[in-house]
């Protein structure tokens, strides 16, 4: 059989790397010296992404084959089940119309102004593009300027902040919000004690608050029209964190600050540098930072672990809390002392925790690897970012990602999705339930494409084949000779008998290629084909053939004419596309290259 799909095609208009938006300002004198110890990764292209450090290549060690795979049934709560096949659900979509097999239309919804149906890029969703003085913001979405901070206060409430830049994701869509500096400081933290109470600090000695649309360090003006401050404060601020509306800290260049719901007082005038702060409970705080950890409880201040540079730290429900930081430093605190832990690599700096519940632990180092802890191991997760991923938060059952170069990702308990995704490893399995099901797999990672967007999970096992039924009767058949399955929620260990495999690899393989020892290809027709070598894909449509290293995701691709790709472009109103590799110029005009 063959698949004749009529689902709206995956739109591709922008180059690898949209650089159209203004750069990132230089940091002002004030900030910490030698940066904060994060990644300063310039942007890959074309030329040099197989080189690139932060991607998994062959010969990286992640796990060792004799580990044993962790069914993801094993964590209560974790997996849900795949959408009903043939439904907007199915293939994310939000809006507009979908068509299955040549069946009929199937409405997904409307948008809300200023939303408009793939206006943030992505085919069926809802969303608008970020723009600043009429330059927008293409790939990746919903910008690319680097967040150093993102706070999550619900589903419908997620704030990220960056050197040039302040978004809020309201649940449906990103929007860019204006701030107001006192003087030319970067954001650098943001807490939201609930939607009305939303603050966040800067290196220019700023305190900001949301009022009135607007994140602004003014509280009012005086008589002669002068600005009035929410706080005199000119040191440096790294980090903010609260337990409520009345009870949030603030520290940075040697000062804590405290809010009591009227005013910002000093706390303590420290001889280092804080870099992160926890609250407790109101009137108790732990911040990190250049001499290791510090606790405030009422007055009672005591450190320990001073030998370690702390970069972040954050809290479970329970109490327990993790830190990370410089040389491999990973952190446990129990309640009552702080431990070191085996950190998944030594001799790299830490930069990020994150916690989901009281079982989800995550780090991320400084090269953009992120780790979850399982049974007391590190698992290295499927993102390959580039440059570091700087903060992360938690909430209900979702935790977010933000980093370099405009990085913003989230993992639902099942899947990683990014904004700006790479392909974690070789791909060497390919299955397909139909055009809207796609699954890639290989080292250590199962990748799943649903018509619109590529999503990942991580695996200990090496996949070498996938062959399936359906949505949710899928195999995988692993390195060590293991089998496992798919059953729509969550994959797990399986014994599936010889019959049983030689019947579904058979109906597979008529869509199934090798055409080479580096390629695996999967055709849905004779016209629309997948093809994965190495950390290229190539997908062919009856239109246009596309190639990257990045995977096609909100609509958005980079289009390789020879294999000197460009590494930036720009928009006309028009319409019109236009991208330089630094030596020569080409054009899109909306039909061809």
């Amino acid at each position: 059989m063959r698949w004749a799909p009529s689902f709206s095609p995956l739109w591709i208009a922008a180059f690898f790397f949209v650089s159209c938006a203004p750069g990132n300002p230089a940091p002002p004198d004030d900030e910490p010296d030698g940066d904060t110890g994060l990644g300063t990764d310039t942007l890959l292209t074309d030329g040099d992404a197989l080189d690139s450090d932060s991607l998994f290549t062959e010969g990286d060690e992640i796990l060792p084959d004799t580990d044993v795979f962790v069914p993801q049934e094993e964590f209560p709560g974790e997996g849900y089940p795949s959408p009903e096949p043939n439904t907007c659900a199915f293939v994310g979509a939000h809006c507009g119309t979908v068509r299955f097999d040549n069946g009929p239309a199937i409405s997904c919804g409307e948008c809300t102004p200023p939303d408009t149906c793939g206006g943030g890029g992505t085919p069926n969703v809802c969303g608008h593009p970020i723009c600043d003085e009429g330059w927008c913001w293409e790939h990746p979405y919903p910008q690319g300027d680097t967040l150093n901070d993102i706070y999550a206060l619900d589903e419908t409430h997620v704030w990220a902040v960056g050197d040039a830049v302040v978004l809020f994701y309201n649940g449906v869509s990103w929007e860019r919000i204006p701030y107001q500096l006192r003087q030319g400081g970067n954001i650098r933290a943001i807490y939201a004690a609930d939607a009305d109470h939303v603050w966040a600090v800067a290196t220019d000695g700023c305190l900001l608050f949301f009022r009135d649309g607007i994140l602004s360090c003014n509280k009012g003006v005086d008589e002669n029209g002068m600005p009035i401050y929410w706080s005199e404060n000119r040191k440096a601020l790294y980090a903010i964190h609260g337990t409520g509306p009345n009870d949030i800290w603030a520290a940075g260049r040697e000062i804590v600050l405290h809010w009591n719901g009227e005013t910002w007082t000093t706390k303590s005038e420290l001889p280092w540098k804080v870099y992160t702060v926890q609250a407790v409970a109101p009137g108790s705080v732990w911040v990190g930072g250049e001499q290791g950890l510090l606790s405030y409880d009422h007055a009672n201040i005591a450190s320990t672990m001073t030998h370690v540079v702390v970069r972040d730290m954050a809290m479970l429900p329970s109490g327990e809390m993790w830190a990370v930081g410089d040389a491999g430093a990973v952190l446990h605190y129990d309640g009552n002392l702080w431990s070191t832990v085996t950190p998944p690599q030594t001799a790299v700096d830490y930069t990020m925790v994150g916690l989901l519940g009281d079982q989800r632990i995550f780090v991320a180092d400084s090269q953009g690897t992120l780790w979850r802890r399982l049974d007391g191991e590190w698992l290295r997760q499927p993102i390959a970012a580039q440059g570091s991923l700087r903060s992360a938060s938690g909430t209900a059952g979702r935790l977010w990602l933000a980093g370099d170069h405009g990085l913003i990702g989230s993992w639902d308990t099942k899947f990683f999705s990014v904004n700006r995704p790479r392909l974690p490893g070789t791909v060497r399995a390919l299955f397909a339930a139909s055009p809207f099901d796609l699954w890639a797999a290989g080292d250590r990672f199962f990748a799943h494409w649903n018509g619109t967007t590529w999503r990942f999970m991580a695996s200990r096992r090496t996949i070498t084949d996938l062959y399936g039924s359906a949505y949710n009767d899928i195999y995988a058949e692993t390195a060590n000779g293991e089998f496992l399955r798919y059953d729509g929620t969550r994959w797990s260990t399986a014994a599936p008998d010889a019959k049983t495999v030689e019947a579904l690899k058979a109906a597979r393989d008529p869509f199934l290629s090798r055409p080479d020892s580096e390629t695996i290809r999967w055709c849905f027709n004779e016209t629309e084909c997948w093809s994965f070598s190495g950390l290229r894909f190539v997908q062919d449509t009856p239109t246009r053939k596309i190639a990257s290293f990045e995977w096609p995701f909100e609509g958005l691709s980079s289009v390789t004419p020879d294999a000197a790709g460009p590494t930036s472009s720009c928009a006309e109103s028009s319409g019109r596309y236009w991208a330089t590799d630094g030596q020569r110029t080409i054009t899109f005009d909306n039909e061809r290259w």
